[in-house]
């Protein structure tokens, strides 16, 4: 992931950080957690797996997927490569 634009100060909880994403392998043995803000994930080749807490996501291009704050998750590819946009809310939910 690499990060476009932020706006605000995460430490404070306040504002958002702009993604985007490129994945060439899915998370097999590792999860990741967001513990300053929610996500929205914004897929825009490739669908995704999304192994969550509370179940199991699919997420294509055209679709959207919300992870909540301190949410663990692990991100599966179905097709070869996946790229997309996340947006990271570090504010009020």
């Amino acid at each position: 992931m690499t990060t476009l634009m932020t706006n605000g100060h995460a430490p404070t909880q306040a504002g958002i950080g702009v993604h985007v994403y490129l994945a060439t392998a899915s998370m097999e043995r590792r999860y990741a957690m967001d513990a300053d803000g929610e996500l929205l994930i914004v897929p825009q080749a490739g669908r995704l797996v999304l192994r969550t807490e509370a179940g199991v996501l699919a997420v294509a291009p055209g679709e959207i997927a919300v992870l909540p704050r301190g949410i663990k998750f692990a991100v599966d590819l179905v097709d070869e490569t996946a790229r997309g946009y996340v947006c990271e809310n570090y504010g009020a939910p």
